[in-house]
């Protein structure tokens, strides 16, 4: 029978772990919790590269691919994501589930070992500063992978337009740094950054997959030998507020326009509050998120004006965005469109179908969260991010919600920006 279980390894440091057998593949992560300031942003992308690609004892890549291998071919990804105010920094391992090794290993208990060698053991000099033909070959990579989602103008312009509507606000700070911060990072920058990540950074683990004790006592071994004061929390915070309309305008040589539209609302709750956060993400879901939405049934098929149009709500700070693909004479059309759609939902105008439809999707996608140990693993780093984050309980509370709910929700929101990306050539 499947099993969830919470361990905590020591001072800011957990373990949240799902037993189960039902799949072929386990995971194992390490997330880290640190402030999202614009000056630390790309030491902190740098060093997780510089973490997940070597260590002490793999000095090189070439070792610590083939320490994979031996590991059955385990695959490692590494990565950032925002959460409020708050950069995480992750490592995944995905291995095959122990009962399908050749002879039984315990693969789990290995895996936990390495993860543990490229967290805690990293492959510094004599002066525990990382290696410069290291930091240069990283720096490369990183930058190859910034200049990769400024040429994909559709990433670009949501990132672009998150950073304006949330502009000197730390949300408003991109979580994978900047091209232009590269070139400046030190390796005494790097080597401090390392160090306030073990000691005073909080720190998730998340283990899904066939029940061992041994993912535990391997961490537990570790860290044991780590002097922590954590400084850091891993729980959202919640808040919000209106802010003046403002505009944006970047041309570039390309043939789609995108546009990117902005809503803020003041704090509708202080800390986690499960019926307005199923309202928050039914009313996003009548507004464009999903195939049956108004953006995708009116503005992209009745009247043809994107390419792509749909929305999102960030619900720990109460914005909606709107990002569309659309061609340079339509751009007014489209948003005139959306904001048409937006002031609907306002007024009440909700379908009986919208609403159920809005509602299955709801069901479905926090039923489908126990589908693999990657939807699980998501799961898990929500619950260690929000107490009372309950699927069963969302679900319920989803059955209760009218119209009248999501219409209240949609008045406290207010149109704030107009972010668009145009062709050079337009006038």
């Amino acid at each position: 029978m499947d099993r969830e279980e919470k361990i905590n390894i020591t001072s800011g440091v957990n373990l949240n772990t799902y037993f189960t057998d039902k799949f072929k593949t386990s995971i194992l992560s390490v997330f880290i919790h640190t402030p999202l300031k614009k000056e630390q942003t790309t030491v902190n992308r740098l060093l997780l590269k510089l973490l997940s690609s070597s260590s002490d004892k793999y000095k090189t890549a070439k070792l610590a691919e083939q320490k994979k291998a031996e590991l059955y071919g385990v695959s490692l990804s590494e990565g950032c994501i925002k959460n409020g105010d708050t950069q995480i920094l992750s490592i995944s391992l995905d291995f095959i589930a122990n009962s399908y090794t050749m002879n039984g290993e315990d693969l789990s208990a290995e895996v936990a070992s390495f993860l543990m060698t490229l967290l805690t053991e990293p492959k510094f000099d004599e002066n525990e500063y990382f290696y410069d033909e290291d930091i240069e070959r990283e720096k490369r990579l990183l930058k190859n992978e910034l200049e990769g989602i400024f040429n994909d103008k559709r990433k670009y312009a949501l990132e672009k337009g998150i950073s304006l509507l949330f502009k000197d606000e730390p949300y408003g700070v991109s979580v994978n740094g900047s091209i232009d911060e590269i070139e400046k990072i030190t390796k005494e920058d790097l080597k401090k950054a390392y160090f306030d990540l073990i000691t005073i950074s909080a720190i998730e683990f998340i283990y899904v997959g066939e029940e061992s004790k041994t993912v535990e006592t391997t961490i537990k071994s570790v860290f044991k030998n780590i002097n922590r004061s954590p400084k850091i929390t891993v729980l959202s915070d919640y808040y919000g507020k209106t802010v003046n309309f403002s505009s944006d305008c970047e041309k570039f040589d390309l043939t789609q326009s995108k546009i990117v539209m902005g809503f803020r609302a003041k704090t509708l709750f202080d800390e986690f509050d499960p019926k307005k956060y199923v309202i928050l993400n039914l009313m996003n879901a009548i507004f464009g998120g999903g195939t049956y939405s108004k953006l995708f049934m009116n503005v992209r098929e009745k009247e043809s004006l994107c390419y792509y149009c749909s929305s999102q709500v960030i619900t720990n700070r109460f914005a909606l965005i709107v990002q569309s693909g659309v061609e340079d004479k339509n751009v007014e059309l489209a948003e005139k469109s959306i904001l048409k759609e937006f002031e609907n939902l306002k007024s009440g105008k909700i379908t009986d179908d919208e609403l159920e439809f809005a509602k299955i999707a709801f069901d479905n996608m926090f039923r489908g969260f126990y589908d693999s140990p990657e939807m699980i693993e998501s799961l898990l780093l929500q619950k260690s991010q929000i107490p009372g984050f309950e699927i069963g309980k969302l679900i319920d509370l989803s059955k209760e919600i009218e119209k009248e709910d999501l219409q209240k929700a949609a008045n406290e929101f207010e149109y704030s920006l107009k972010y668009e990306i145009r062709s050079q050539g337009n006038k």
